[in-house]
């Protein structure tokens, strides 16, 4: 009984961890035609009327975001509108923002 004990625990502790995590991402997907892009000096790239939950469907880098990041994304945003290819935005909400944490070209 108490090898069954033993393995229990941290199997039960480990499920509830894995179960209780964080939320999942939410996302934005489409044609990006109707997206602004702005910068704003001296470096942070913000993406408007995506359709995201945020005021004004605005996207925002997090601060950890280097300047390779927000070189990628502008990349990829006007590639697909250029070819009309379909962008995703994988972003979770912190407060009143929408922060990026993934994106992809389709």
């Amino acid at each position: 009984m108490q090898t069954l004990k033993r393995l229990l625990i941290p199997v039960t502790t480990a499920m509830a961890a894995f179960l209780c995590g964080p939320a999942p991402a939410q996302s934005v997907s489409g044609v990006p035609t109707s997206w602004a892009i702005q910068n704003y000096v001296p470096n942070q790239v913000v993406l408007y009327y995506t359709g995201s939950s945020c005021t004004s469907g605005a996207l925002t880098f997090p601060s950890t975001a280097v300047q390779a990041d927000q070189d990628r994304l502008l990349a990829v945003i006007l590639t697909a509108k250029t070819a009309g290819q379909q962008v995703t935005i994988y972003y979770s909400v912190s407060g009143s923002s929408c922060v990026i944490s993934s994106f992809i070209l389709q």
